[in-house]
């Protein structure tokens, strides 16, 4: 190096200078301040670098999250309607699990009676191919993905487990 400042060195007169002393908590100006506020500023600097060096920050929810959530809702309201329409039994979207490719998706459904799951499942995967040509209509997707309906058992295991815990719960004993 050439002994000039390369533009990044943090000190105490730069920092006061730019106004940044204050917003960091540097108020003294103190080493160990500086070395705080130099850190704090290296990361606000690094997330605008846009070269090769410095990647983009990674995301935290993939394309395929986006769009499970987005055929979620939508089919939340056309499983209603099948069900207030075709007299199916009484079921719900749980959960839409899109795999990476977006070509296939696993809709996870609850049923009101665990007894009507299978009967409502059937039924659901006969009206997949509609149900898709709806989303095609009401999705900005280049291709909407192909449905497979599933039951989910999560919440009948849970009040299974429900029951087990509140079976095994001793009565509390009177203190005397």
């Amino acid at each position: 190096m050439d002994g000039r400042s390369s533009g990044h060195d943090l000190t105490e007169a730069s920092l006061a200078h730019a106004g940044l002393a204050e917003p960091f908590g540097v108020q003294d100006c103190s080493p160990k301040g500086i070395g705080n506020a130099a850190l704090a500023l290296r990361l606000l600097l690094s997330s605008f670098h846009t070269d090769s060096a410095h990647p983009m920050p990674s995301r935290d929810f993939k394309r395929t999250d986006r769009v499970g959530a987005e055929l979620r809702r939508e089919l939340g309201l056309l499983v209603h309607a099948a069900v207030r329409d075709h007299g199916l039994p009484s079921c719900s979207v749980s959960d839409v699990e899109v795999t990476r490719d977006l070509d296939y998706a696993a809709v996870w459904v609850t049923a009101l009676l665990p007894a009507q799951a299978v009967e409502a499942v059937k039924a659901l995967n006969v009206l997949a191919p509609e149900f898709r040509r709806a989303l095609s209509r009401s999705m900005r997707l280049r291709r909407v993905p192909e449905l497979k309906f599933k039951y989910d058992d999560s919440v009948d295991k849970g009040e299974r487990i429900d029951a087990l815990l509140r079976a095994t719960q001793t009565p509390p004993t009177p203190e005397s």
